[in-house]
């Protein structure tokens, strides 16, 4: 059974926020006093909050507190920083749409940076393909990195729009 979402009230009467930064309006407990600064930074890069006994994402809350109403569906940060809670940096969005808004893969086994792309070992070309709503779809076979790379860049404007994070010309081979 999940448990309901502290209203705009109780929450906006624990905690404040300044340019995406929560500080504690009361004494939350000894550690938290009024005035200082609300939650901390976990493993994955979100500022989260203890509040009622739950782990908020501090994002979710600013937006509240920003808003009035608590977000219905994701929200992504705009710049990619997860720390990052202005509300301008804030906008609701889909799970897919925030997928698309991802950096581009860290070095794999073969190289590779470019999002979208694989060496298929069969044949030794470069597979594009893109996630979109749950679904993938391929792209083709290219002779370069960089051709894979361009044609999912393509795919990822159409598909995901303001939210489309290419591949940057740089970072491919």
């Amino acid at each position: 059974m999940k448990k309901e979402l502290p209203t705009y009230e109780a929450v906006s009467a624990k905690l404040r926020h300044e340019d995406g930064v929560l500080f504690w309006r009361v004494d939350a407990n000894s550690n938290a006093r009024a005035g200082c600064r609300a939650g901390s930074l976990s493993p994955s890069g979100y500022a989260t909050v203890w509040l009622g006994g739950v782990n908020f994402r501090s994002h979710r809350i600013v937006w509240l507190l920003a808003h009035g109403e608590w977000p219905e569906s994701d929200i992504d940060h705009i710049n990619m920083n997860r720390a990052d809670n202005r509300p301008s940096n804030l906008r609701l969005c889909t799970r897919s749409q925030n997928g698309g808004n991802r950096m581009p893969n860290k070095v794999r086994k073969y190289g590779l940076m470019a999002k979208g792309v694989r060496l298929d070992k069969q044949s030794g070309k470069f597979q594009a393909r893109i996630m979109c709503n749950g679904k993938a779809s391929h792209l083709g076979y290219f002779a370069s990195e960089s051709e894979a790379a361009n044609a999912y860049n393509t795919a990822a404007e159409v598909n995901f729009g303001e939210f489309a994070r290419p591949n940057a010309l740089g970072l491919v081979i």
